[in-house]
């Protein structure tokens, strides 16, 4: 995984000052494990943030390096929020948690024994710990632009088991969400997009790990120079469930597929509806399945790629790449091209996904602590 570290100034009474021509900016709360900080728990700082702020004003939350293991709520009155790590390999927001149906209906299943431990951590079992809370998710972001940076965010459960059932570690369902330098684990549903089919999202240069429908969900999501980690053989990385109302739905530019060896990758199945996912300018590491794409309960608008190559730089084999799906839930058939020409990749642009009316440029935030001086206020 990449590391970045962020540089903090702490202020003390004027005696620091700077020559650098960036912007000063303060954290409005330091989150450190240690008790150095403000809070020792991230939501604390999230409930003590104001309701309704303003892209043009956030609330800048510097989280130290640590293994915070909790859940995290962002409401959706808790707009704008920036979580700003320290780094991101030590920078790790964790809990073990999934959401496994009672196995009592699965006895004679393959599913059963796994089903019969997963019950402990799952959110639908009354007699967890874990019942009802937050979604079942580890973090779950339902506020507007919110932002993070250099942090990890993982769902134990399936790192741990690297087996099912979902057990998310990020949903985010605000709109103007985006992340940088990020990593996403987990094993089946890692990270759960918005609900709302025009809602946007960014995230660069993240890292993001799964196996099964490991992103998945609705929105209008560009992923710029992301790398996609398939930790089995098999894995499937996206199921879409896009309505009509979103123009562009995922979109992966210059991103990277790859995993440990395996040789049986696929793109993505449709979840429901007629979804949209574009691979544009990939490079795929591992095996990639010849038809690239699975059937599921939806019809695709667009399943496609452009561009794919190998880890030399060659082009991959696209001449066997399904072009018809079939659904599993009304057995109704539905063909999409799965080639897009230069000029048809174009309409997937950057700007497409992310503008909407309000000319959303979250290439501006990505980055925040690289763009900005940030520092830490003096209690005294």
């Amino acid at each position: 995984m990449k590391m970045k570290k962020l540089l903090i100034v702490i202020c003390i009474a004027g005696i620091i000052t700077s020559c650098n021509p960036r912007e000063i900016r303060y954290f409005d709360a330091v989150v450190a494990i240690d008790g150095s900080g403000d809070y020792v728990k991230v939501q604390d700082a999230i409930d003590a943030a104001p309701e309704g702020r303003t892209a043009d004003s956030p609330w800048l939350i510097f989280v130290r390096n640590g293994m915070y293991e909790e859940l995290v709520n962002v409401p959706s009155e808790k707009t704008s929020i920036y979580l700003i790590g320290e780094d991101r390999d030590n920078t790790v927001i964790h809990y073990k948690i999934n959401v496994q149906g009672n196995p009592e209906r699965e006895i004679g299943t393959q599913w059963y024994e796994n089903g019969i431990v997963a019950w402990e951590y799952s959110s639908n079992n009354p007699e967890s710990h874990n019942y009802r809370k937050n979604g079942g998710v580890v973090v779950n972001v339902q506020g507007d632009d919110f932002y993070a940076e250099n942090i990890t965010f993982t769902n134990d459960w399936g790192v741990e088991r690297q087996r099912g059932p979902q057990a998310l570690a990020m949903m985010t369902y605000g709109d103007r969400v985006s992340f940088y330098n990020c990593s996403f684990r987990s094993f089946q549903d890692t990270w759960k997009t918005a609900r709302v089919d025009t809602f946007r999202a960014y995230a660069k240069d993240c890292f993001i790990e799964g196996a099964v429908d490991y992103i998945y969900g609705s929105g209008n999501y560009y992923f710029e120079t992301c790398t996609l980690f398939c930790v089995r053989e098999g894995s499937v990385i996206v199921a879409p469930n896009h309505s009509e109302d979103a123009e562009c739905g995922y979109v992966f530019e210059s991103c990277v597929i790859d995993g440990k060896g395996w040789e049986r990758t696929k793109f993505g199945r449709p979840w429901r509806n007629s979804p949209i996912a574009v691979f544009l300018n990939t490079t795929v590491l591992v095996g990639m399945e010849p038809e690239g794409w699975d059937n599921m309960g939806g019809l695709p608008r667009h399943f496609s790629e452009y561009n794919s190559r190998d880890g030399n730089g060659n082009p991959l084999d696209v001449s066997k790449r399904k072009n018809c799906y079939t659904s599993r839930n009304t057995g109704e058939t539905k063909c999409n091209e799965p080639l897009l020409t230069e000029e048809e990749a174009k309409r997937f642009n950057y700007s497409a996904v992310t503008n909407g009316k309000d000319n959303w440029n979250p290439r501006n935030i990505a980055g925040f602590s690289e763009n900005y001086e940030l520092r830490i206020k003096n209690k005294e």
